[in-house]
């Protein structure tokens, strides 16, 4: 079986697996950015009476939380099943690395949606003041692009932490979940000093990206060791 066959296949899997899941937080996305557009929608209100700062902040929250849940759902089906995993000809990399890409596609569908009904909602509000379409076109490519960078670094960080905490379960039990703050608590102070001196629009900035980029790869790299451990236990 070539890789790309092999591929194909794992995102087949991981479509019939997690299908309605995905469906489900799309349409969610969607039901909460259309009624916060209601208000234009319905002619009470034009563009200019929306925050489009904070209805992006709501957004990108949601988008950010969309990845992790999704990559740990689909985890946590094959959990008990772990002979599976090792019975399969793809690595333990290609099985991951399909979870975490589908994760992150789930989620640049759902930001690109929402995006285009936002702009016909801005664009049909306030025809005459609106800005020319190639500006918004660059402004919804920068958002969208610092919206998947932290998408990829937050999925990944997750998988990491999960599967973390699956293998501390094996020694302890429930205890686990206390003991797990530990090393997320460092992490989580590690990347608030970290951001402190980054620039305001990190993710597109070179020493940004590079940063998100590195952490990545040492949360993706160290996760799959882990993981190939548990389920050689």
């Amino acid at each position: 079986m070539t890789l790309t066959s092999r591929w194909c296949g794992l995102l087949k899997k991981e479509w019939v697996l997690m299908r309605w899941q995905i469906i489900a937080f799309i349409v969610l996305s969607l039901l909460v950015c259309f009624f916060s557009l209601t208000p234009v929608l319905a002619g009470i209100h034009d563009f200019q009476h929306i925050n489009p700062l904070g209805l992006y902040d709501m957004m990108l929250r949601i988008l950010l939380i969309m990845g992790p849940v999704l990559i740990v759902i689909s985890i946590e089906y094959e959990r008990k099943q772990l002979d599976v995993w090792l019975h399969t000809e793809a690595s333990i990399v290609q099985v991951l690395g399909v979870k975490v890409f589908s994760a992150i596609l789930v989620v640049v569908v759902a930001m690109l949606l929402n995006m285009i009904l936002a702009g016909i909602t801005y664009y049909f509000s306030a025809p005459d003041n609106a800005i020319p379409l190639s500006e918004a076109v660059k402004l919804m490519t920068n958002l969208g692009a610092t919206a998947v960078i932290n998408a990829v670094f937050n999925t990944i960080a997750v998988l990491f932490v999960w599967i973390l905490l699956g293998i501390i379960q094996l020694k302890i039990g429930n205890f686990a979940a206390f003991v797990i703050l530990i090393p997320v608590l460092m992490m989580s102070t590690f990347w608030a000093v970290l951001t402190s001196v980054f620039p305001v629009n990190a993710p597109l900035s070179v020493v940004g990206f590079v940063t998100y980029a590195l952490l990545s790869i040492v949360f993706f790299i160290a996760g799959t060791m882990l993981f190939a451990k548990k389920v050689r236990v």
